[in-house]
């Protein structure tokens, strides 16, 4: 694995990477890329970007990134296992990532609910998920590299959200991959979850894992188990993501 940058410069309501890393910051693009290659010349395969927001100001970072490794020969696979921006996404860049190796990409898009969109998440809407999807399948992507994370779980959420989600998605032609809901403390998230009686403010975290919190939720809801199983049990490790 590989890292171009640490934290985020964006504040979605359920991540924490900005408070964990104490803001942003990221490598000259060069450098990052030269860290690909060196990895690669040890016998290095198949290398992940760890990054939370590897597409931050691509233009002056992942495009020359990738660009840089594409003229290197493209030595080894790139995955993203964590979601990119969406919105950042341009032809451009999706030539540049084809051509540097990348055939593993996740994308976030959390869900397409137009309220939970424009307070929620900043990575994406439906225009421009689309908009993105056909210029990764003009540069050479096909549905074997792409999965798109949707989120379910969220204080208030109802499946319906996440089927409709995933629904959007799959016609796009993409993998629907489920993102179970954390909550994680100091995130806004966190705090909704306490004020609806999910968890308490000063409980166990080993309770806030998202396992417990798709149990808890199937036992309120019983009758919806067997929708969620049909709907999102169909995930398989598509491009090594996991």
């Amino acid at each position: 694995v590989t890292m171009t940058s640490i934290g985020c410069p964006l504040r979605c309501p359920a991540c924490a990477s900005y408070f964990l890393s104490r803001g942003y910051a990221r490598r000259p693009a060069a450098a990052a890329a030269d860290e690909v290659l060196r990895l690669a010349g040890r016998g290095a395969g198949v290398i992940g970007f760890m990054d939370d927001a590897l597409l931050v100001d691509s233009a002056e970072y992942a495009l020359p990134m990738f660009r840089r490794l594409a003229e290197a020969g493209a030595p080894a696979k790139l995955k993203t296992p964590n979601g990119i921006h969406v919105h950042a996404v341009t032809p451009e860049l999706a030539r540049a990532m084809w051509a540097g190796g990348v055939d593993g990409l996740a994308l976030s898009i959390e869900t397409i609910i137009p309220e939970r969109m424009r307070t929620w998440s900043q990575k994406t809407s439906m225009d421009e998920f689309q908009r993105a999807v056909g210029w990764l399948f003009d540069a050479g992507f096909t549905r074997h590299h792409l999965v798109a994370y949707v989120m379910f779980g969220l204080p208030g959420q109802g499946l319906e959200e996440a089927v409709a989600t995933r629904d959007f998605v799959a016609s796009c032609g993409v993998e629907p991959r489920i993102v179970v809901f954390t909550p994680v403390p100091h995130t806004s998230e966190f705090v909704r979850a306490v004020e609806v009686g999910m968890i308490e403010a000063d409980g166990d975290p080993v309770l806030h894992n998202n396992k417990l919190r798709a149990l808890d939720y199937f036992d309120r809801h019983p009758d919806e188990r067997a929708t969620f199983r049909d709907l999102f049990s169909i995930a398989s490790p598509v491009a090594g993501l996991g």
